[in-house]
């Protein structure tokens, strides 16, 4: 976007409003150097630095080795965070500072998947075809697209169980009949 590596980044400096900054920015010590998946998901060091290197944050960021980059880990180390009362909730104010002196400063009011910042009928189509990366059991491309369909037109959906569970239910489960005991399906039963 802006042109530069992480390499080249002086320091970052974040504002946050106070209810966001006590959850991802507090313990300072554990926030700086988270060493489980939660503490990561929820440092905001980890989780600009791990942006800013990638360019990206998904699961595959938790896995233990992504956990530990150097280049990572360096970063975290020039993330400065502040408590402002004036940032309203959920937003933030980033400055990033490059060692060239330049500065890159932006207010983000709004997080993603808000209704002021909603996704694109693409995101969530990428969204849900990341997500299948990491399925209990292996979906097939048509099997995704069929879904995102399905999930980009829900209103014309006669019948959500088939449209959407099924699909995601493993084919030995779904042919034994082991789904109609679930609490999902006794709770469609009750409603019929």
């Amino acid at each position: 976007m802006h042109g530069f590596a992480p390499e080249d980044i002086a320091s970052i400096d974040i504002d946050e409003c106070p209810m966001s900054f006590r959850v991802i920015a507090e313990p300072h010590d554990i926030k700086w150097n988270p060493t489980t998946v939660p503490e990561c998901q929820f440092s905001l060091p980890y989780v600009v630095a791990t942006a800013a290197v990638d360019g990206t944050v998904f699961l595959d960021s938790y896995s233990p080795q992504a956990m530990q980059r150097p280049e990572v880990r360096d970063l975290m180390t020039r993330i400065n965070v502040i408590e402002n009362d004036a940032i309203q909730p959920f937003a933030a104010l980033v400055s990033t500072t490059l060692k060239d002196g330049r500065n890159y400063t932006k207010e983000y009011l709004y997080p993603k998947g808000h209704h002021r910042n909603p996704f694109t009928q693409r995101e969530l189509i990428t969204k849900l075809e990341k997500c299948a990366r990491f399925s209990a059991f292996p979906l097939s491309d048509r099997t995704v697209a069929t879904l995102g369909h399905t999930l980009l037109n829900l209103e014309q959906t006669a019948d959500i169980v088939d449209a959407l569970i099924m699909p995601l239910t493993p084919p030995g489960i779904a042919a034994r009949g082991e789904l109609a005991d679930t609490p999902l399906m006794e709770s469609e039963r009750a409603n019929q």
